[in-house]
Parts: structure tokens; C-alpha cells; sequence
């Protein structure tokens, strides 16, 4: 009887112990899960703000140049706003890729 009782009692204290090792490893790592969050979050919202600033500007000098012009005269600030950003603008005309 005693063997009985035993190994399930050894296994609910195995069980726990997994459980309390695991809550002391991840209690911190939650909050730097929400700080991380947050900072994605922020880093979102900066950069909608910036691409929103830039497509504004476009669409106030597109109408006046055509695409080709209106992209030809920046190419290296379109270039860098790819690689510092990850902005890539695309601009289609009757469903065809012009830039």
C-alpha cells in the first residue's frame, strides 16, 4: 500500500517542483516581454508617422511631376529611407509597376 501511494505522491511533487522552478524562470522574463512590447509598439508608431509625413509630401509633388520625374530626383533619400526605415514605395499605373 505504501508503494502505491508513493510514486503518485512523488510524481504531484515532481509536478510542482517543475511548476515553481518554471514561474521563478519566466516571472521576469514577463516583464521584459512587455517592455519589448511596448518599445515594438512605440517604434511602430513612429515610423506610421514618418511614412504618413512622406506619402503626404509625394502626393502633394505628384501632382505637379509625373512618377518618373517625381522619383528621379530623390533616388539616394529613397534609397536610404529603404535602408534605415524598411519604407519601400511602389508606385503601379494601370495595374503596371512604373517605379
Amino acid at each position: 500500500m505504501n508503494r502505491i501511494l508513493s510514486t503518485p505522491i512523488r510524481y504531484l511533487l515532481a509536478g510542482l517542483t517543475a511548476l515553481l522552478l518554471s514561474s521563478l524562470f519566466t516571472g521576469s522574463a514577463t516583464t521584459d516581454h512587455l517592455s519589448d512590447k511596448n518599445d515594438f509598439e512605440n517604434s511602430l508608431h513612429k515610423k506610421e508617422v514618418q511614412l504618413t509625413k512622406e506619402v503626404a509630401e509625394l502626393a502633394a509633388r505628384a501632382e505637379k511631376l509625373t512618377p518618373v520625374q517625381l522619383f528621379s530626383e530623390r533616388p539616394a533619400d529613397y534609397d536610404n529611407l529603404y535602408r534605415e526605415s524598411g519604407f519601400v514605395l511602389l508606385v503601379y499605373e494601370h495595374d503596371s509597376l512604373l517605379y
